[in-house]
């Protein structure tokens, strides 16, 4: 059997999942017709695939290799440069657009690109922010986010925003996490609630966060209950 890692580059674009080789039932034509390749997927028991599973993940390799195409085709038909088709592709989460740039007049040029493009296509991005303020300052006040209008560019601070549910201060350009104490009794759930609550999806926190679940693994250790008050010496 031939490990996704060993398969050529070529057939790594359409398969993209563990080959099993003598499988004739799985040949299926590649997207370009130049040549054929023998692919199909194995049961987490040995067990090879039905004929229905190997038609459903080729279908999803056809599907994204068409995908690619005809997106490639439609930047090209209405003249989106690359970078700017790059960032539409790429730095779109759900509704928000999230994009960093080496330089102010980067920035400038990016928002006001992307903002013509999707508009050309009926979509008007607002609720703009940014840590810089000459590039807020080319977004008309309506087109900004709430706490973003109606300030003094020049003098007052800018605000904490909320980026996929981690707070953004704009002002430092840096990333905040709010963690509660705990005011009652220390137990093992009250330890517990405290670390959950912090929303850390990449691991920032990891470093600090780390040492509570320690704390947990080694009263689970001690076999203390859930709501037994934890001893000043554990």
């Amino acid at each position: 059997m031939t490990s996704y890692e060993e398969a050529p580059d070529d057939e790594r674009i359409v398969t993209r999942f563990t080959y099993a080789s003598g499988i004739k039932e799985a040949i299926a034509k590649y997207y370009n017709g130049d040549r054929f390749a023998s692919f199909g997927l194995v049961m987490g028991d040995g067990r090879l695939p039905s004929p229905f599973q190997l038609a459903r993940e080729y279908a999803i390799c056809v599907i994204s290799k068409l995908r690619q195409l005809c997106v490639e085709k439609v930047w090209t038909a209405i003249g989106a440069e690359n970078k700017v088709a790059q960032a539409v592709e790429e730095s779109f989460y759900v509704d928000d657009f999230l994009k960093s740039e080496t330089s102010e007049e980067e920035a400038i040029d990016m928002v006001a690109k992307m903002r013509k493009l999707l508009q050309n296509w009926g979509f008007n991005i607002t609720k703009w922010a940014s840590n810089s303020r000459k590039v807020l300052e080319t977004i008309p006040e309506q087109h900004r986010a709430k706490d973003v209008t109606g300030i003094d560019l020049q003098n007052d601070k800018l605000s904490k925003e909320h980026v996929l549910g981690v707070k953004w201060c704009a002002e430092s350009d840096s990333l905040e996490f709010s963690a509660k104490t705990v005011s009652k009794i220390a137990t093992r759930r009250n330890i517990l609630s405290v670390v959950s609550g912090i929303y850390d999806p990449l691991g920032i926190c990891s470093p600090y966060t780390l040492q509570a679940k320690l704390i947990l693994q080694s009263l689970c250790r001690e076999k203390m209950g859930w709501d037994d008050p934890i001893p000043a010496q554990s």
